[in-house]
């Protein structure tokens, strides 16, 4: 009775099962309750029994509120604005409030705000210490920035004042208090101090409303076009008000030096002399400039001169002081036009350029002298040189950026390089090339440079050292010197190659556990995606002896640059046993269960690159894609396995997409993938709990990362 029973119950639900999916149509993917792509509820979902697939962020599960335990929160670079920081909130703890003028009645809002945070047309209560006056209003300053108001109240410099009015924002972010009620609340106070700057730093200035209404005392030169007056300094610019230009009329082409106030900006700062301080007219004195102006040119010269070089003419802030450039008894050097031509100069010789100064009837007269040599040139060719060559070297075929000094290499002794010229189609440039063979010992061999412009060149003979092989162990490679020649030795673990078959290797490990992958150049993918055969790695058997000859290389793994070999031979030393088999005795090996074991190894980027092995224990699974896929991918949860898995690594959010190559599968663990029966994407992650497998991770993209498994005799799965 009890059987008859229990069949026809699975009957109704077969019946309800099948009643249900013609009905929906959808292959369900339930998350937290619900189908995400139908919407239908899961009927065994209860939130009270099953566990959350956290996913975090800012360091809370966005599904279940659990706080990560891993989440370190960022540090706020604090940028303090009127005792608070705008990125945090948290408070400066050296700010000093401005304090309201007289009584706990007058509460005002600070200019800096009222700039920065304002609106136009809001009303606001201002108060500050006056510090400019003309015809229409007055400018304060309250400590934290300046402001115009427009305002008819007769007032001082020093006078404090209380006002209520009304913000008015306009072009280029200049902005204007209309005044609508004004009390001054104190006399002599201190006001504000003007500040020495000259055009060219004004000139840079962005135009924000905290760089407007600047209390300053300028220098520059008076400028006219029509009405527009001007000041300059080089090829920079500041505008004259018109309300203030009459002033500088009779002062075109003068220095000058004045206070003023930045009171606007069109397509450069406008600014207005305070009437109340005398514009004062700097006329060239060589007597005062001179020294400043040797100073100036001395940093304009260089030390050392190879090549042909220019000398300053005139110097900007004393346009009026003349230049005249001699050169004092060295044959083959002349100076036209402010350019030092050097001819005919076979040794090293000290030039001697005289600068003679004129102004107003005066005269100065310094002597500057310049080292013409080619050290300088020869010593930055020698920090280019390497210390160890690649079997292919390009070495350096100018100077810094300079195109008028030709270089050309030779080879002077040694019979195991060459030198050849070649041109570099994309830039047009010559580049020289260094090739070098391998050598068994230690060897020095001679090369020379040879330097010119169109009127000199040197020589100079470098030594090159090509280093012989040395033999290290597989954990020492991380540390030898780019490009050293190497010999290391140890046993074949694996062969492997990438998904697409365009890289393939040997993962080989030494008596001291440690594991170096070997890249070669893979053949690629048959129209079945099968690896073509034969390949680079098809020689080598899994447990054959090897030594490895190269030279140490890089590359780049998740963003970060490991040591690695790149392979010149690889000789089998002795074949594998017939009854060979690998052992994990020894090994460190890397456990990926949980979402912690997940965060450990994904911190450890070193650990990528064939130098790990991972044993992944009730993994998730899924396939990367809904009707073609490369890939099955896994993870602690059926998101991660899904998505990839997110995690925080030094308060940046990274993320993995851990998978197995079907291909490589298919090959180390044949029948494997059938057995699993690994759900589709759209069908979601399952969960595995029986099923664990040793692999190693040997292959990284974008955000992918390949893992290689041991082989047959390292999986269990029980159905």
């Amino acid at each position: 009775m009890t059987k008859r029973l229990l069949i026809a119950l699975l009957a109704m639900v077969l019946c309800l099962s099948v009643v249900m999916l013609v009905a929906c149509g959808c292959e369900h993917y339930y998350e937290n309750g619900t189908c995400k792509y139908c919407n239908q509820p899961d009927p065994n979902y209860d939130p009270n029994t099953l566990p959350c697939t956290h996913y975090y962020q800012a360091g809370v599960c966005k599904y279940c509120g659990e706080e990560d335990p891993n989440y370190v929160p960022p540090v706020c670079n604090h940028y303090f604005e009127l005792g608070v920081c705008t990125h945090c909130g948290e408070a400066d703890p050296n700010y000093v409030p401005v304090a309201p003028p007289t009584g706990d009645d007058k509460v005002a809002t600070a200019i800096k705000v009222a700039l920065l945070y304002g609106e136009n047309g809001q009303e606001k209560s201002l108060t500050g210490t006056v510090y400019a006056t003309d015809t229409n209003g007055y400018y304060i300053n309250d400590g934290t920035a300046s402001i115009y108001v427009a305002d008819t109240t007769s007032v001082a410099v020093g006078d404090v004042v209380y006002t209520k009015g009304t913000l008015a924002f306009a072009a280029f972010n200049k902005v204007v208090f209309n005044a609508t009620e004004t009390e001054v609340v104190a006399n002599g106070a201190t006001a504000l101090t003007p500040a020495d700057t000259n055009v060219l730093e004004l000139a840079k200035l962005p135009a924000v409303a905290t760089n407007y209404y600047q209390y300053v005392t300028l220098l520059g030169f008076v400028n006219q076009a029509g009405e527009e007056v001007t000041l300059t300094v080089e090829d920079k610019v500041v505008v004259v008000d018109p309300s203030s230009a009459a002033l500088f009329t009779n002062l075109v082409g003068q220095k000058v030096y004045f206070t003023a106030v930045v009171c606007n900006f069109t397509t450069a700062w406008v600014v207005k002399a305070v009437t109340d301080n005398a514009i004062e007219v700097l006329p060239a004195d060589l007597d005062l400039v001179a020294d400043e102006i040797f100073a100036w040119v001395q940093t304009e010269l260089p030390t050392d001169a190879f090549e042909n070089f220019n000398v300053p003419t005139k110097y900007t802030l004393e346009p009026s002081v003349n230049f005249e450039w001699a050169v004092d008894g060295v044959q083959g050097v002349t100076i036209t036009d402010g350019v030092v031509t050097i001819a005919g100069q076979s040794q090293d010789v000290t030039i001697p350029l005289v600068l003679t100064l004129t102004c107003d009837g005066k005269t100065k007269t310094q002597t500057f002298n310049v080292s013409c040599n080619a050290n300088y040139i020869f010593d930055y060719v020698q920090a280019q040189l390497p210390t160890i060559y690649p079997n292919t070297y390009y070495l350096p075929a100018q100077y810094e950026t300079s195109t008028s000094i030709g270089f050309a290499w030779e080879v002077v002794s040694g019979s195991v390089i060459a030198i050849t010229q070649e041109v570099d189609d994309t830039t047009n440039t010559i580049k020289w090339a260094l090739a070098s063979e391998d050598v068994k010992e230690d060897t020095t061999v001679q090369i020379r440079l040879t330097i010119t412009t169109a009127t000199n060149e040197r020589s100079k003979v470098f030594d090159v050292v090509l280093k012989a092989p040395i033999s290290i162990s597989l954990g020492e490679v991380a540390n030898q010197e780019l490009y050293t020649p190497v010999k290391v030795s140890g046993t074949v673990l694996l062969t492997a190659y990438n998904q697409t078959g365009t890289t393939c290797s040997l993962l080989i490990y030494d008596a001291n556990y440690k594991m170096l992958q070997i890249d070669f150049a893979g053949t690629g993918l048959d129209a079945n995606k099968n690896f073509v055969r034969p390949s680079p790695i098809d020689e080598y058997a899994e447990g054959d002896k090897v030594s490895v000859y190269g030279r140490v290389a890089e590359r780049t793994v998740a963003g970060i640059t490991i040591k690695s070999l790149s392979v010149k031979e690889v000789a089998v030393d002795q074949k594998a046993a017939a009854d060979y088999q690998f052992s994990l005795t020894g090994f460190d090996v890397v456990n990926l269960a949980t979402a912690d074991d997940y965060h450990n190894f994904m911190a450890n980027v070193e650990s990528y690159g064939g130098t790990t092995i991972v044993k992944v224990t009730a993994p998730y699974l899924v396939y990367s894609g809904s009707s073609s896929y490369n890939f099955i991918r896994f993870g602690p949860d059926a998101i991660s396995a899904r998505d990839g898995y997110s995690t925080k690594i030094d308060n940046v959010t990274k993320k993995r997409v851990f998978c197995l190559s079907r291909n490589v599968l298919g090959e180390k663990c044949p029948g494997l993938e059938t057995a699993l029966a690994v759900p589709k994407k759209s069908a979601g992650a399952k969960l595995y709990s029986t099923f664990e497998i040793y692999a190693v991770p040997m292959y990284m993209g974008t955000d992918t990362l390949q893992f290689v498994p041991l082989g047959a005799s390292f999986y269990t799965y029980t159905k």
